[in-house]
């Protein structure tokens, strides 16, 4: 099987990032933004970039509706990671995962939003904290100058910033696990939160 590969838009050009795709063999694009245009880079909305897909070779299929981070239905909770908390526990949700590791068996598919870094975006802290527990299922999230950062890595990166590392005598592989899942709800809340007790 293929990794799976996140990636996302920012404010790259068009040639850009159809090179960012091309310089990882991406076949096909899922879209999983939930509200798929840009303003400020038209290039991006989505029948452009199904069209510019399209003429380089590439799928597109637009899933914001099932991966998307901000569900209509679910506008009236405020915290991304109460949002998150339920998107995960819909049918809907896992079907579309288990349809993407479906086609990750034959092909090169990347997760695309919008945000640049992974760690602010829903494509790592929803679908990929989702995907990491699948048996066979590798994740690699491509950055904005090409490089690949493997989740695991993203996962060391967001338990730093978070702030949230066990202290050395305590750094077991338990431990580590509880420092990722404390670092998953700090910051899909955002900057200052912490939980009670």
């Amino acid at each position: 099987m293929n990794p799976l590969f996140t990636i996302g838009h920012s404010n790259h050009a068009i040639g850009t990032f159809l090179g960012l795709l091309a310089g990882h063999e991406i076949a096909m694009v899922a879209d999983v933004r939930s509200i798929p245009w840009s303003q400020r880079f038209p290039w991006f909305r989505k029948e452009l970039i199904a069209w510019s897909l399209k003429e380089a070779k590439i799928g597109y299929e637009f899933l914001g509706e099932t991966l998307g981070g901000r569900p209509r239905d679910l506008a009236d909770l405020d915290h991304a990671a109460e949002r998150y908390g339920v998107i995960v526990g819909q049918a809907s949700f896992q079907g579309a995962l288990d349809a993407l590791v479906k086609e990750a068996v034959d092909h090169r598919v990347a997760i695309m939003c919008a945000e640049r870094d992974p760690i602010d975006c829903h494509r790592a802290m929803l679908i990929a904290r989702a995907l990491r527990g699948r048996e066979g299922v590798e994740i690699q999230h491509i950055l904005a100058d090409g490089a690949l950062e493997p989740h695991g890595e993203l996962e060391s990166r967001m338990v730093e910033k978070a702030k949230c590392a066990p202290p050395p005598l305590l750094d077991t592989p338990d431990m580590q696990e509880r420092a990722i899942e404390e670092a998953y709800q700090l910051l899909a809340h955002g900057p200052g939160w912490r939980p009670s007790g």
